[in-house]
């Protein structure tokens, strides 16, 4: 089950990408709400991601302190456990923060607005992805997609 919730929050990932671009281009074009339904679609995907990615987190967090218990000093020295324990999670929540704002604000017809918190997201998103070209030596980089290898 945790292969398969980690491959699944992988793809979503590239789902969030896209979803998030075409609402940036869709929140920079808009005259009317006939594009709400791919914000609400960024949404969902954010959401439903953040919910799995939570999950992972405190999953991870169990398995490597069963044997031995570390403190917040031992994680934040450890590179891999400062990634995946702190700054991904955090990192992750403040940007679909900023797309639950975003959506909210299209929801009011301010477009301009909501497009450049999509913007800003997608910004924090992109920098806290594990890309395979991240810290490899570290482990905290994963493949393109599931089941590519590392």
């Amino acid at each position: 089950m945790e292969k398969g919730l980690l491959h699944l929050h992988s793809i979503l990932r590239w789902v969030i990408l896209i979803l998030l671009l075409a609402s940036i281009y869709t929140t920079y074009i808009a005259t009317n709400l006939k594009h709400k339904k791919i914000w609400l679609y960024t949404l969902i995907a954010c959401h439903t991601t953040l919910l799995i990615g939570l999950y992972q987190t405190y999953n991870y967090y169990q398995r490597i302190t069963t044997d031995v218990p570390l403190g917040m000093k031992d994680i934040m020295k450890n590179k891999l456990y400062r990634f995946y324990i702190i700054e991904h999670p955090i990192m992750m929540v403040l940007g679909i923060l900023l797309v639950t704002i975003a959506y909210s604000s299209t929801k009011r017809a301010k477009y301009k607005r909501a497009s450049v918190l999509f913007i800003i997201a997608l910004i924090i998103i992109v920098a806290a992805v594990p890309w395979p070209f991240r810290g490899i030596q570290e482990g905290i980089a994963r493949p393109w997609l599931p089941g590519m290898g590392g």
